[in-house]
């Protein structure tokens, strides 16, 4: 007796949206914190003084440690041979 193979397929159809699509909540540029004082950085994207310096901070010790380590080299792993050497019969 051959198994049978059942599958339940479950599909999920979106919502129609029958209005214009012109509305968003996404901003024409994008948004995001920043370090760096700017007056033109909406206020809910500022941040106080004492986190401003420690991101500076850390940027900056980051930048240091990649200055003092050289770049990893990959190390190189020799792949076998494709056909096994076979003596001859």
């Amino acid at each position: 007796m051959k198994p049978q193979l059942m599958a339940l397929i479950l599909a999920v159809t979106p919502p129609s949206h029958d209005g214009a699509m012109t509305t968003s909540t996404t901003p024409q540029a994008p948004e995001q914190l920043t370090l760096l004082p700017e007056p033109t950085v909406p206020l809910r994207f500022r941040l106080d003084e004492a986190t401003r310096r420690r991101g500076l901070r850390h940027i900056a010790e980051i930048r240091a440690q990649l200055e003092r380590q050289p770049a990893p080299r990959p190390k190189v792993i020799p792949l076998p041979p494709l056909h096994a050497e076979r003596p001859a019969a």
